[in-house]
């Protein structure tokens, strides 16, 4: 079955979907460019990166630019 592009490709669930498959095979290249160190790999980690970077942009939420972490909920009460 071959891939197809989403009908709806502003949709953010698709984009969360996609953001995951290109997580997921960073990952799988850090691996590969640990046991075997080479450029073109590189290049594929970089690119991958940035596809990523643009991806996480045309989310709809705006991330905050704080290094603070969220604050957890009160449960104790």
């Amino acid at each position: 079955m071959p891939f197809t592009e989403p009908k709806r490709t502003d949709d953010s669930t698709d984009k969360v979907r996609k953001i995951a498959r290109l997580a997921t095979l960073l990952l799988e290249l850090r691996t590969e460019y640990e046991r075997r160190p080479r450029t073109d790999l590189l290049v594929q980690i970089k690119e991958r990166a940035a596809e990523l970077n643009e991806l996480a942009g045309s989310l709809p939420v705006a991330v905050p630019n704080n290094s603070q972490p969220p604050a957890l909920p009160n449960t104790s009460g």
